[in-house]
């Protein structure tokens, strides 16, 4: 399916519905602005209100990934899914609090490694300054700061690789998680390129980014089915 086709497809999935999209998203980003304006002035603890952030808007990510998830399908007539059912439906949200949870814990582990080389670079460049080997400290702390762009280049291309996760939770939400990370990087493996293709083709977008969200979620919602099923 071309991009063009893609799009068209998910403009007529939300045809009637991306004003509920649009809510359903908003209630999201509401949440978190409520949240964090809430730790700004209140000056509490940070762990817990990064706790309070994954308790109430994991649900709400689960309940919009679902939402348009099937919205999006790939069938003739799609039945109406109802948004509130879907986060008071505990069973399904607790498989869905695994699944963020060990995406939140690859993306961590990720990060850290880069906050690491990064870090590693800066103190070793720090000691060069006084050190008699300066050029061969110089190189080390480049070769680190080259490491950590790769790291970052990685974890771009896994989370791309996890893309097909939401789609598949939502049709086998009672799966191993596991093997659900292990199905996204086989349906993803050569259709990233695609898929940063089809993101950079809504450039236009970014002013009213917000505004705009329904019908890019949808479009990548649209390409995940077709290369799945």
């Amino acid at each position: 399916m071309s991009i063009r086709d893609i799009k068209i497809n998910a403009k007529e999935k939300l045809r009637g519905k991306y004003l509920e999209a649009l809510s359903i998203l908003f209630s999201f980003g509401f949440v978190y602005v409520s949240l964090w304006f809430l730790e700004f002035f209140s000056g509490g603890s940070s762990i817990l209100f990064l706790v309070l952030n994954f308790l109430l808007l994991t649900p709400l990510l689960i309940g919009a990934i679902w939402w348009l998830s099937k919205t999006t399908e790939k069938k003739y007539f799609v039945e109406n899914v109802d948004f509130f059912k879907i986060i008071t439906n505990i069973p399904v949200l607790l498989r869905g609090f695994l699944i963020v949870l060990l995406v939140l814990v690859i993306q961590t582990l990720f990060f850290a490694v880069i906050v690491a080389l990064i870090y590693g670079a800066y103190y070793i460049f720090e000691k060069a300054q006084t050190s008699n080997n300066t050029v061969l400290m110089l190189l080390i702390s480049l070769n680190l700061l080259f490491f950590a762009f790769l790291v970052f280049c990685k974890q771009i291309k896994t989370l791309f690789a996890l893309s097909a996760l939401p789609v598949l939770f939502t049709r086998s939400p009672f799966e191993n998680p596991i093997s659900l990370i292990i199905n996204s990087f086989e349906i993803m493996n050569g259709h990233k390129l695609n898929l940063l293709i089809l993101l950079l083709s809504y450039w236009w977008a970014i002013p009213l980014l917000p505004f705009f969200m329904p019908k890019i979620i949808g479009g990548v919602l649209v390409f995940i089915h077709d290369i799945s099923t």
